[in-house]
């Protein structure tokens, strides 16, 4: 009999994942963690997994707090892209909440290449 150990299932290492980043990831971190795009595609018509932006996943539901959605549009954005403006302020708690959240969020993309 084979031991287990060692080899964690791809749905677990996509929620350590999930859980270190406020519930979302991207793609090349599901890819990274064992899922081929078959499955992603699975998941995401099961309601595993639901798309914010191109590339980028809310882990087991939609209800994502403020952070959860500043992190997803970085990541839409690729490397090097930050939060920026007031919701940065917001983030590092230099201001408050500036007021009832739209679903916008200001964010920085250094290379251009991509909106979220």
């Amino acid at each position: 009999m084979g031991s287990q150990v060692g080899h964690e299932h791809p749905d677990r290492r996509v929620a350590r994942i999930a859980s270190a980043q406020h519930g979302v990831v991207s793609r090349p971190q599901l890819l990274a963690a064992g899922l081929r795009p078959r499955s992603i595609h699975h998941r995401l018509a099961t309601g595993r997994l639901h798309s914010l932006h191109r590339g980028v996943y809310a882990v087991g539901h939609r209800a994502l707090t403020r952070e959860g959605t500043w992190l997803a549009a970085a990541l839409a954005c690729g490397d090097g892209a930050v939060i920026s403006h007031l919701d940065a302020a917001e983030l590092w708690g230099l201001v408050r909440s500036h007021g009832p959240w739209s679903g916008a969020c200001h964010r920085a993309d250094p290379g251009g290449s991509r909106a979220a």
